[in-house]
């Protein structure tokens, strides 16, 4: 477990050494490399899936359904086994692609501060997950860039990008999602709304999910029904979590909107986006194929609450600002501990192959 918060140590004396100089790419290429380094030099015990993904890497690698299902994950696994046929050159693989794309994707989004980024990054446990559902954090990681093509306008890159990531992991496909996102003008109105008719879609949520998987069957794998049902284990500590994070955030949005704060449409985008998550997660977290969809948006996260407390940061004063700030990162520290101490999601201890 110690390695998990050796890291982000690493990360805070990597970032006071190049802030001075504002070597902002600096920070996140280092910070993103050594995450890749101890994902892809993680043994297989280390993630739930991480075995698993290198056994199909050996003996289903070309195979027709695989091929079928998800072309762009089977290309990539036949160029690796061009190179190497060992089964842990496909975890190493795609962990370096994961860690540069995120990398790429936060080095986009210059308005916000990159350490607090990087820290959410693994507060939210999403260096975690991504040990564990490695080919769909690849399939994420370019649903993020394609999200920012969307918001700044670029419809063609945007779509080819979902397309490779459908390849990758077909639950891609919810990143469509984010079109009526980008087309919605935000204001306080809109976004009570919004979450209006998002609440009168919870109760009839298993009819919509049948009718969803009658569509996309693949998706049948992660219905509780087929036994994939939502793990309780430390449930009570994330419904807590889910709620903190729902009351700050939307919290702040609701403070900033009644201080008549400016958001351009790029910072709207991006707030709503993950303001959606947010809330989703609070009401609909027992179900393992909507936590599966959960995942494209979560990320968001990692910028946008960044963004928020950077705008909180104008509209209060420097000791209020500094307070809240403080006892949100304490949360997320105690947090990330217990997850990791309980090992909720599968990477402790941390061995390498």
């Amino acid at each position: 477990m110690l390695i998990y918060f050796i890291l982000p140590t690493i990360m805070l004396i990597v970032y006071l050494i190049t802030k001075p100089y504002q070597l902002r790419a600096l920070f996140i290429i280092i910070s993103f490399g050594m995450m890749g380094l101890v994902g892809a030099l993680r043994a297989s015990s280390v993630g739930v899936d991480t075995g698993t993904y290198e056994f199909l890497f050996t003996y289903f690698t070309g195979d027709p359904t695989t091929a079928r299902h998800y072309p762009t994950y089977d290309y990539l696994s036949r160029f690796v086994q061009l190179f190497s046929s060992n089964p842990h050159a496909i975890t190493v693989v795609v962990s370096t692609l994961t860690a540069i794309l995120f990398a790429i994707f936060l080095i986009r989004v210059k308005e916000v501060n990159a350490l607090f980024a990087v820290f959410l990054y693994q507060a939210f446990l999403l260096f975690g997950t991504s040990m564990n559902s490695s080919r769909q954090f690849l399939a994420i990681s370019l649903v993020a860039n394609a999200a920012i093509f969307l918001f700044k306008k670029k419809w063609i890159y945007f779509i080819v990008l979902v397309i490779v990531a459908i390849g990758v992991h077909s639950t891609a496909v919810v990143s469509l999602v984010l079109i009526p996102i980008y087309f919605l003008k935000w204001s306080k109105k809109t976004m009570i709304s919004f979450l209006g008719i998002i609440s009168i879609i919870f109760p009839i949520k298993n009819f919509m999910l049948v009718q969803f998987m009658k569509i996309f069957p693949d998706y049948a794998i992660y219905d509780g029904r087929g036994g994939l049902s939502a793990n309780t284990q430390g449930a009570g500590g994330s419904a807590l979590f889910n709620l903190f994070i729902f009351v700050v955030y939307f919290g702040i949005i609701y403070f900033l909107l009644q201080r008549e704060t400016a958001f351009t449409k790029f910072e709207s985008n991006i707030i709503y986006s993950y303001g959606i998550y947010a809330y989703l997660d609070l009401i609909l977290s027992n179900l393992v194929i909507l936590q599966r969809i959960f995942m494209y948006f979560s990320l968001m996260g990692i910028i946008a609450i960044p963004l928020l407390f950077r705008k909180l940061s104008e509209n209060v004063d420097r000791r209020t600002y500094y307070f809240i700030n403080s006892v949100f990162i304490l949360f997320m520290i105690f947090y990330l501990y217990i997850q990791l101490e309980h090992d909720y999601i599968g990477i402790v201890p941390y061995l390498f192959f």
